[in-house]
């Protein structure tokens, strides 16, 4: 049996053709989907008139890989605010991207030592730090020249710290006020940190 019925009003008169597929026999309609809610004709689904689609207010399960109809607009837009690997260029506060930046230590006055500069509207966040006192030593990091972020920190002379790096920050400054070792007294103490400015 073919595909496709013809329709005749009589024997030999045609009216028309169905569109139909042959499965065994059987004659299956062929159809076309129309869009619009009841008594509205929105035309056929088509390229320039797609179907929509809905997630009834929950989420969509795709099997397989996604395809986009246009590229994603330049610069450091995410989707859903996930990165799709690890990137050593920046941190993301947010949607916004940091670009990690880095300073040495060298400090040895008794008192306050500035690490890093103030930054207007900026607080420093510490990712990590590495220091090394060369004799006995109490310091602590410090906001400006008031504020403790850190309790004092007793070193032995060659003693010091290294926490593992954190994308979350290990402190951070108050905004618009620079970063601060404290000293107890005048020891030579060296390292690095590194930091983003956030908002």
């Amino acid at each position: 049996m073919a595909d496709n019925l013809v329709l005749k009003n009589d024997d030999t008169t045609v009216q028309g053709t169905v569109r139909t597929d042959d499965v065994g026999g059987v004659h299956v309609p062929a159809s076309k989907i129309v869009l619009g809610p009841d008594g509205v004709d929105a035309g056929f689904v088509s390229a320039g008139n797609p179907l929509p689609v809905g997630d009834a207010g929950g989420s969509l399960t795709v099997d397989g890989s996604v395809s986009l109809a246009g590229a994603l607009p330049a610069g450091t837009n995410l989707i859903g605010r996930t990165a799709a690997s690890p990137d050593s260029d920046v941190v993301y506060q947010g949607a916004t991207a940091l670009a990690p930046k880095f300073a040495a230590i060298s400090a040895g006055s008794a008192g306050a030592n500035t690490l890093v500069a103030a930054v207007p509207g900026k607080r420093i966040r510490v990712l990590g730090v590495v220091l090394v006192c060369a004799g006995s030593v109490a310091l602590k990091f410090q906001s400006g020249t008031a504020t403790d972020l850190t309790g004092a920190m007793a070193m032995s002379a060659n003693g010091g710290f290294a926490p593992p790096a954190s994308p979350f920050g290990q402190f951070q400054t108050t905004a618009g006020e620079a970063l601060v070792l404290h000293l107890s007294a005048a020891s030579a103490v060296g390292g690095w940190l590194s930091y983003v400015e956030a908002a």
